[in-house]
């Protein structure tokens, strides 16, 4: 298993640097919408009430500013919440109904890798190397399910190993696996290329897990950046595009 645990180090070591990335999109994020609040019901109806400003109001037109303060609040509002429910979903729902919450994950695009590639990779593995170490395809998928967390996959060994007491083939039972990785291991005519059919299929995992967790910071980053500038463009609009308009109209 000395694969497997150098993986769960390179893992640990992109999560520890990517977690300062991530707090720190989130912390941009969340200004992003604080000056956004703050500028459309407080900053706002201060220049607004000025003497300066009720002389000159039918000169001060900032429609298109709290146009694009009120999408962008709901955007990020609607943004907030899918974020909040999907970390529900990962975590808590997968701890009371697995199965469930696995249903769900795995609809959804990126999400699922970021969830479920990992532990997909670690039991995949664990399933090649009993089969290449000589242990019957059915004691290895029994293995294999006994150590998997709950969720779609350790159904789906469940399924597998039905499938060999009836004399049908494992790997078409499993759900979670694309159809041509269960043709891959179908079509295997021994062992040793079950093998190694199941060690790519698992490295496959152990790379899409890496691919999507080093891509998640950056583009949490990326929104937090542009949200963080349209608030700033927000606030000016707020702020001092009023007086620049009122100003204007006495010249």
């Amino acid at each position: 298993m000395q694969d497997a645990a150098q993986f769960e180090l390179e893992m640990q070591q992109i999560k520890k640097s990517s977690g300062k990335g991530m707090w720190g999109a989130i912390g941009a994020f969340m200004l992003a919408g604080v000056i956004n609040l703050g500028g459309t019901f407080y900053v706002g109806p201060k220049v607004m009430e000025s003497d300066l400003m009720k002389m000159n109001s039918e000169s001060i037109d900032i429609s298109v500013v709290e146009l694009i303060s009120t999408v962008m609040g709901w955007t990020m509002g609607v943004m907030m919440t899918a974020f909040i429910l999907l970390m529900l979903l990962g975590s808590i729902g997968r701890r009371i109904l697995p199965q469930q919450a696995d249903a769900i994950i795995l609809r959804i695009p990126f999400y699922k890798d970021l969830v479920l590639s990992r532990n997909n990779y670690t039991v995949l593995y664990g399933l090649a190397l009993l089969i290449s170490s000589g242990v019957r395809i059915e004691d290895a998928l029994r293995l294999s399910m006994e150590t998997a967390p709950p969720g779609a996959l350790k159904q789906d060994l469940i399924y597998a190993m039905q499938a060999v007491r009836s004399g049908r083939p494992w790997a078409s039972a499993m759900k979670t696996l694309h159809a041509t990785d269960k043709a891959s291991l179908n079509t295997s005519q021994d062992r040793e290329q079950v093998s190694r059919a199941l060690n790519a299929l698992s490295h496959q995992y152990r790379e899409l897990y890496a691919q999507r967790i080093s891509a998640f910071v950056p583009t949490l980053q990326m929104l937090a950046a542009v949200f963080l500038s349209l608030a700033g463009f927000i606030l000016f609009g707020q702020a001092i595009l009023p007086m620049l308009q009122a100003t204007q109209s006495m010249l």
